[in-house]
């Protein structure tokens, strides 16, 4: 994500930073269908569980960091939740990931991009 982004910033950054945690590709795939399967594992293995915390706090903390640059830069609509938005967000990386690995035929790159990308744009300024 770091090397996908270097050099850019705000919701530009922000939109790359997600292209890279859903699995729109071959690769990103199966980093979906690795996290999930640890999913389970980590929901009856403390130290799985620890971090598998962790990594989803990075995450979760990367998400406002943009959304804040982004609101600085003028690039949001003011009186935007940035905590909802990150959530949102989140959510949709999860969800589109399960959806990906569980039914591959029904959930396309651009089927993955287009909520993306009307979430972004719900937070535009107009």
């Amino acid at each position: 994500m770091d090397a996908s982004a270097a050099g850019c910033s705000g919701l530009s950054a922000l939109r790359i930073v997600m292209l890279e945690a859903l699995p729109i590709d071959d690769r990103r795939e199966l980093e979906a269908q690795v996290e999930i399967s640890f999913w389970g594992r980590a929901l009856g293995n403390a130290a799985l569980g620890d971090r598998q915390h962790s990594e989803f706090d990075r995450l979760r903390a990367r998400l406002p960091r943009h959304l804040a640059q982004a609101a600085e830069f003028g690039q949001i609509r003011a009186g935007v939740d940035i905590d909802f938005a990150s959530y949102q967000l989140l959510v949709l990386i999860d969800g589109v990931s399960a959806e990906r690995v569980l039914y591959q035929d029904r959930v396309p790159a651009e089927r993955q991009i287009a909520p993306l990308d009307r979430l972004l744009d719900g937070l535009r300024v107009p």
